[in-house]
C-alpha cells in the first residue's frame, strides 16, 4: 500500500534495503530529483553485530532486555541512499532519560537509544 506522510531533515523513518530486513535512520537530506533520502543509520543490537561481527560480549549501547519494554537501537556514522519508496513508515525514537518514554510504552513503532554521537 502507498503511505503518504510528509519527511524533513530530522525525521525518524523505517525503510527497507534491497526489500530485506527494516531499518531504522534520521533523515540527514531530501533529494527531490532523485527522490530519495539522505539517512544516517540506526541499528539493533543483532544488526550491529552484523557489521561489526566480533562484538566484545562485555561492552553494550543497550540496557539488559528485563530492564526495558523499548526496543533499543544505537546510532551510527553510517549513511546510506534510500529511495522515497523504500520508506515502510515513521519511528519514533527517544533518549532512554527522555520522561515521555513512560507515556509510549505499548506504542508501535518506538525505540529507544541510551547514547548517541554528536
Amino acid at each position: 500500500p502507498d503511505i503518504r506522510i510528509h519527511v524533513t531533515t530530522n525525521t525518524f523513518i523505517r525503510f527497507t534495503i534491497e526489500g530485506a530486513n527494516e531499518f531504522v535512520g534520521i533523515v540527514i537530506g531530501i533529494k527531490v530529483a532523485e527522490r530519495s533520502f539522505t539517512v544516517r543509520r540506526f541499528f539493533s543490537s543483532t544488526q550491529l553485530h552484523l557489521i561489526v561481527g566480533n562484538m566484545r560480549n562485555d561492552v553494550s549501547f543497550w540496557p539488559h532486555p528485563s530492564h526495558s519494554t523499548l526496543s533499543f537501537v544505537c546510532d551510527s556514522d553510517i549513511v546510506v541512499e534510500v529511495a522515497h519508496s523504500s520508506v515502510v513508515g515513521l519511528a519514533f525514537v527517544f533518549y532512554q532519560t527522555d520522561p515521555l518514554v513512560r507515556q509510549v510504552h505499548g506504542m508501535a513503532n518506538v525505540f529507544a537509544v541510551s547514547s548517541f554521537l554528536n
